[in-house]
């Protein structure tokens, strides 16, 4: 890097004394004295291109080291602010993610809840069930931003991480586009193929799927999730999908060697919803949407 920076100060230097001069013409008098009597308009083309012919073509890789130092002062000045994360362990093989005490790293110490993750090991594949609020998005942005984050070479958030090289690929925040003239489910399903067209090359990936095709009526939603939840199984990817079908969850017992459910549970205690965030096995089997509702006076 000090190879490519070489010169990089003086020629700034000389760049920047021309620009001091050129600082002179806002000022009337002087304007009129230096380029009525001398013509320093002409001369200041001159320079800035003499300069230009001189060092232009070292600018690219003068930018790019200065994007580099940049970089790794931010990974740095990251680590450095997270003592208490753990490095990921990056491994060729099969698809795989495994942790122990994993958290979003963007959740204060105070407030974090973790969870030990594998996945790749027994299923490629998790059905995350849940009730509203009680943590399935988080939980797929958690495990996304880790594995980029390890991938990286930067800490992560968690006691111990290791996984395979992959590539993430998700599906979580949908929104619609007047500009565009894309309805929600319009780029939703759109968002799915862009998502398809990356798998079909056969590279592996991480797929972080949030409760796709809401935008269109249950059962079609349903008919459509179980239907693309299949074809992922077909490709070389792990995928985490989050829904609050439980009927999704059969999909485990028709594939059991694929798919694995899982759930993020709410609890009902005199009459107000508590969370605890933790990860379990199974299909979710509480509903918290009417309660929620009561208590806002949506609803008698």
């Amino acid at each position: 890097m000090k190879t490519q920076v070489s010169g990089a100060s003086r020629s700034f230097r000389e760049i920047a004394n021309v620009n001091k001069l050129i600082a002179y013409r806002s000022n009337g008098l002087m304007a009129f004295i230096i380029n009525g009597a001398c013509l320093f308009d002409v001369w200041f083309i001159f320079q800035i291109e003499s300069w230009r012919k001189r060092c232009g073509h070292d600018m690219n890789q003068w930018i790019d080291s200065i994007h580099q130092v940049d970089f790794l002062n931010s990974f740095a000045n990251y680590k450095f602010n997270h003592p208490a994360f753990c490095d990921a362990e990056i491994s060729d093989g099969r698809n795989r993610i495994s942790a122990t005490l994993m958290g979003h790293p963007l959740i204060q110490p105070a407030r974090l809840v973790s969870n030990d993750f594998e996945i790749g090991v027994s299923s490629n594949a998790h059905i995350i069930t849940g009730s509203n609020m009680s943590g399935k998005s988080t939980f797929l942005r958690a495990v996304g931003l880790n594995m980029v984050l390890a991938l990286n070479g930067l800490p992560v958030c968690a006691k111990t991480f290791s996984c395979s090289p992959l590539s993430v690929a998700t599906c979580i925040r949908i929104s619609d586009s007047l500009e565009e003239n894309q309805s929600y489910f319009r780029s939703e399903i759109k968002k799915l193929s862009q998502i398809m067209k990356l798998l079909e090359p056969g590279r592996p990936y991480l797929v972080l799927l949030d409760e796709i095709l809401r935008g269109t009526n249950s059962t079609d939603k349903q008919t459509g999730t179980r239907l693309f939840y299949q074809r992922l199984a077909t490709l070389n990817c792990v995928a985490l999908l989050a829904t609050h079908d439980p009927e999704i969850g059969n999909l485990a017992k028709e594939a059991p060697d694929h798919f694995q459910n899982f759930n993020f549970e709410s609890y009902i205690i005199d009459s107000e919803i508590h969370f605890d965030y933790l990860l379990r096995p199974g299909v979710s089997v509480t509903k918290n949407a009417t309660l929620l509702m009561r208590q806002l006076n949506l609803i008698q």
